[in-house]
C-alpha cells in the first residue's frame, strides 16, 4: 500500500502559543493504561481550567490529537464538576470539539480529528482538577496534538 506524506503534519507545540492555565509538559504525559506520550498540553490552572491559543492564519486543514486521563490522577477521589475533565476546541471563538467527561472512571483515550480548515485563531481548552493537599493536577490532558498544513 502507498502511504500519504505525512509532510505536512506539525507537532502543534513547536507553533508556541498564548497559554493561560496549560502547560507543555512531559511531567505527566502517562495515561491510565500506561501509553506514555512524546507531546502533552494539560491544564495547570485550577479547577477552573486552562487554555493555550495557537495564530493558524488560515495555513492548515487538520487538527488531530487524543484526550486521555492522565495517570497520576488515579489517585484523585473526588466527583464534583470541578474534578471531571474535558477538553473543548475553538476555531475562532466557535466550539470545533467537545470531549466526553473524563471522570474517575476513565481509563479509555478519545482520538480526535477535527477540521480546522479556515481557522485564524485555534484555542484548546482544557478543564478538570483535582486538589490532593499539594497543588491542583490536571484530570485530563490532550496528547501528540497535530495539525496538518495547507498544500501550496
Amino acid at each position: 500500500d502507498i502511504q500519504p506524506s505525512r509532510s505536512n503534519d506539525i507537532a502543534i507545540n513547536a507553533l508556541g502559543g498564548w497559554t493561560s492555565g496549560t502547560t507543555d509538559t512531559k511531567t505527566y504525559n502517562q495515561d491510565t493504561d500506561g501509553n506514555i506520550y512524546d507531546s502533552t498540553i494539560l491544564n495547570d490552572g485550577g479547577e477552573s481550567g486552562g487554555s493555550v491559543t495557537y495564530y493558524l492564519n488560515f495555513k492548515y486543514t487538520n487538527l488531530t490529537g487524543i484526550v486521555y486521563r492522565p495517570y497520576y490522577s488515579i489517585s484523585g477521589n473526588g466527583d464534583s464538576d470541578y474534578y471531571n475533565g474535558w477538553v473543548k476546541i475553538y476555531g475562532d471563538g466557535l466550539l470545533l470539539y467537545e470531549s466526553p467527561k473524563i471522570t474517575k472512571s476513565t481509563y479509555e483515550t478519545y482520538r480526535f480529528n477535527v477540521d480546522i480548515s479556515g481557522v485564524r485563531e485555534l484555542t484548546i481548552q482544557i478543564g478538570g482538577t483535582w486538589y490532593p493537599g499539594w497543588g491542583h493536577l490536571a484530570t485530563a490532558g490532550v496528547a501528540n496534538a497535530t495539525i496538518s498544513k495547507t498544500p501550496n
